[in-house]
């Protein structure tokens, strides 16, 4: 009998040690391991790996696998299981994460190591420190015309700046950094931020932007540690405000060429059809530069069509035109400073040009052609019956195609 009693003994702990085990897996936001300041160990073999971690003060913190592995980490953190991402970061020091965050005493924190790009297993650290001048919008460091020193090895770094006149500001690393900085421009009070820009990769891995502020705004610049845990210099620059700096006074587009210089920032063009017409802007053919095209049909709306790279480097996009509509045409600044020529040119509605004028297709062989845009076809189908669309064997051509219903 005692034999009996000490065998159920025995199994019992096993079956309580082993639930433990599986308790503590860290499987999902509500399955999480225990995060600790200093070394923490994720093991993505099984998928995503979720820890918690709470705070005992208000701190800034930082997690990150710098230095520490050769994985490719993916770090997402967020402050309940039920809410969105607070920060997240891929690739901040080669293919490694790092993070910072402004916790509040009490609150818990959930970090979920993605194996998005890895299945292996690695250390990463959890660290605490007071915060400091720039760590947070509300404590954002004063900028000045001229050079300013953003240092992001703790993190983000914010700034602020108030418009002592109608401007247009300009805010640059380039030519003063190797780093691969990325800059953000708000404006508003730091609990109701205003998206007003942002830019990296202007000038290589640089940042570059330009936007019209307003007499006595003020504007919060945060230059983000995504991509750099470096320190560097960065300019901030006022000029009055030149025709094409803005929407509002865009230049006019005449049909033809017409020329654009991005060395002020972006530069705005005003296009008003005189007839239901199909109209392309393009820069194929007429220059090196890395082109980026957006049109909009108002200042205040989102853009109808963009385009980067449709033939190389260069921009191309067609769009129909209503007559007596005003269109804004954007050449970005985003991967150029550089000056070029583009052309815009009209041309009558075609059948295919538009979903509303589609050519008929037919069961065999059809034939599109793109030399003005996107070509629509319609199709009705005669029975329940698998329908197969290809170029595949036909052509050399990179063809792209979409299938819609109704």
């Amino acid at each position: 009998m005692k034999s009996v009693t000490k065998l159920c003994f025995l199994f019992t702990g096993l079956l309580l040690v082993s639930w433990n085990l599986w308790g503590q897996s860290g499987s999902s936001c509500n399955d999480p391991l225990v995060a600790v300041v200093g070394t923490n160990h994720t093991d993505n073999s099984n998928g995503d790996q979720w820890f918690v971690f709470t705070a005992t003060a208000n701190k800034m913190v930082t997690i990150s696998t710098c230095g520490l592995t050769t994985e490719d980490t993916y770090v997402v953190v967020y402050n309940s299981c039920n809410g969105g991402a607070i920060t997240s970061n891929d690739d901040n020091c080669s293919t490694q994460s790092k993070v910072a965050f402004n916790a509040d005493s009490g609150q818990t924190y959930y970090i979920r190591w993605r194996n998005a790009y890895t299945s292996g297993s690695y250390d990463w650290v959890l660290n605490e420190r007071d915060i400091l001048p720039g760590d947070v919008c509300e404590n954002a460091i004063s900028a000045q015309v001229g050079t300013n020193h953003a240092d992001n090895s703790n993190g983000d770094q914010w700034f602020v700046y108030t418009a002592t006149a109608n401007k247009m500001v300009h805010i640059s690393t380039c030519g003063l950094t190797t780093e691969n900085t990325y800059v953000q421009v708000f404006r508003g009070s730091c609990d109701w931020l205003d998206w007003v820009g942002e830019s990296g990769w202007a000038c290589g891995g640089q940042s570059d932007l330009s936007f019209g502020a307003d007499s006595d705004e003020t504007y919060h610049i945060v230059w983000r540690n995504w991509n750099t845990s470096g320190d560097y210099d960065w300019v901030l620059s006022e000029r009055d405000i030149l025709p094409g700096d803005l929407c509002e006074n865009a230049i006019s587009a005449q049909v033809g060429t017409n020329h654009a210089d991005n060395s002020n920032g972006d530069q705005w063009f005003v296009y008003t059809a005189t007839a239901n017409k199909m109209v392309r802007v393009s820069t194929c053919g007429l220059t090196t530069e890395d082109t980026y095209v957006e049109v909009y049909n108002n200042c205040n709306g989102t853009a109808i069509t963009s385009n980067n790279n449709y033939c190389s480097s260069q921009s191309q996009v067609t769009f129909k035109a209503n007559s007596g509509q005003s269109y804004y045409i954007r050449w970005r600044n985003t991967y150029t400073s550089g000056s070029y020529d583009w052309v815009l040119s009209e041309r009558d509605i075609l059948p295919g040009d538009l979903c509303e004028n589609a050519i008929s297709a037919q069961v065999d062989t059809n034939h599109a052609d793109n030399s003005f845009g996107d070509q629509w076809f319609v199709y009705t189908a005669t029975a329940n019956k698998m329908v197969t669309i290809s170029t595949c064997g036909l052509t050399t051509e990179k063809t792209y195609v979409q299938v819609y219903k109704g």
